[in-house]
């Protein structure tokens, strides 16, 4: 037993006989304030693939009158300042760009007002962003091409890439022939970054199996010269509605990938509720949270953008977004508006096996990621 597995038998043991207690239900998981609920479908070699299904009623964060707290702009306020290509200074000239990943008072914030006669258009900082790339595409020769495209064409364009051989590792000790292949060559470009797929089921998964799979992908990294690492581990199906034992669980998975001989680089810990998870989660937290995988439709719901507004705990460099569903006409005013919001971003105009293809509008999508990078 490594230390962090004895760290974590100890410090996670809550029934008073020394076992994990898993107490979360099927309906609690699925109460409101739960981004969604999952079906699971077989994709290109038997992987099991998750579809995301969100109910136009899964948030409840309260009234849309609300006064946000901390002084925080409503959030039809805060989507505006987001939504524009540029705003247009009143009374102010300098004054800084307003960041999405911090509540900020309506005091800090800058007039915005349509058009006035006689006013230049101030252009928003676009801040660069990484691409998040669920990459669940089996690699047969040349299946990943548009992806090496992508990045020999924008080396300054950061490209973060979940590697997901069968809904986590897969059961043997190392990636078979066309993984390796592939994994191998990505590692060898300096703007890739590759983590491992684990499911953690919203905390229903023994933690032991959880733990074994990043010991598996740990495994990868101290195999020949390391060219099968990964840098860290991508944890699916994150809670989102807090409890002490949810807690005490993500917190041990991360500890396990932070100490993990094997992972390399950051040792990112990237959890993926779907959705803003309560504030409890983000006292320490992981490195990154994907708070929002939905389509498009609802994403420019007022009560997601609402939630979004009233519990987010995370800055920019913390936060992921997944918006799937996308038309490709809406792409170029889209990408700005999420990389002001996060650092980590993804989208896609496909409406199923979101992650199981490169979409029509890929190329869009990366073009309008690297522009001003």
């Amino acid at each position: 037993m490594d230390l962090c597995d004895a760290h974590s038998r100890v410090e996670y043991a809550h029934d008073g006989n020394g076992k994990y207690v898993q107490d979360a239900t099927a309906e609690e998981l699925e109460s409101p304030g739960v981004c969604a609920s999952t079906s699971t479908v077989r994709g290109n070699q038997g992987q099991q693939r998750k579809l995301r299904k969100s109910p136009p009623s899964i948030f409840g964060a309260g009234s849309p009158s609300r006064v946000l707290e901390d002084g925080c702009l409503a959030s039809r306020a805060i989507r505006l300042i987001v939504s524009e290509a540029s705003a247009y200074l009143v009374g102010a000239s300098h004054t800084p760009p307003f960041q999405m990943g911090n509540c900020a008072s309506a005091r800090s914030l800058p007039s915005i007002s349509p058009e006035p006669e006689g006013k230049t258009p101030f252009a928003m900082s676009c801040p660069p962003s990484s691409i998040l790339l669920p990459l669940y595409i089996y690699p047969l020769r040349r299946a990943w091409d548009r992806l090496y495209t992508a990045i020999d064409t924008h080396p300054s364009l950061e490209f973060t890439i979940i590697i997901n051989p069968n809904s986590g590792p897969g059961s043997s000790a190392l990636p078979d022939e066309d993984y390796s292949r592939e994994i191998a060559r990505l590692n060898q470009y300096r703007n890739v970054t590759l983590v491992g797929y684990v499911r953690v089921d919203w905390c229903k998964r023994d933690l032991e199996k959880v733990c074994a799979e990043v010991d598996r992908y740990a495994a990868w990294g101290r195999h020949g010269r390391g060219e099968l690492a990964m840098q860290g581990i991508f944890f699916d199906e994150a809670p989102s509605q807090y409890k002490a034992e949810r807690k005490l669980f993500m917190d041990a998975a991360d500890s396990k990938v932070k100490c993990a001989a094997g992972i390399m680089g950051r040792r990112l810990t990237i959890h993926n509720p779907g959705t803003v998870p309560d504030p409890e989660f983000a006292n320490p937290g992981p490195d990154l949270t994907t708070i929002f995988e939905t389509s498009y439709k609802d994403y420019k719901d007022d009560e997601v953008q609402l939630r979004i507004s009233n519990l987010l705990r995370y800055d920019r460099d913390r936060c992921s977004y997944m918006v799937l569903s996308v038309p490709q006409s809406d792409v170029d005013v889209l990408v700005p508006e999420l990389r002001r919001r996060a650092k980590y971003v993804f989208l896609t105009e496909s409406r199923r096996g979101w992650y199981e293809k490169f979409g029509d509008g890929w190329e869009r999508f990366v073009e309008a990621m690297a522009r001003d990078a």
